[in-house]
């Protein structure tokens, strides 16, 4: 998920409204660790999401 917009509180809320398990494309994804980014110009993080079934 690739979000360009918004302030950094807008792209938490849509990214965790996302957070359902599914890709882009609404294809379930295998359950393991994924990483994420949070970018927002002056302030970057990446952390760890665990994905369970």
């Amino acid at each position: 998920m690739t979000m360009v917009n918004g302030s950094a509180a807008e792209q938490v809320a849509n990214l965790l409204e996302r957070a359902d398990g599914r890709n882009d494309n609404g294809e379930r994804v295998s359950s393991g660790v994924y990483l994420y980014t949070i970018d927002t110009g002056d302030f970057s993080a990446t952390r760890k999401m665990l994905i369970r079934k």
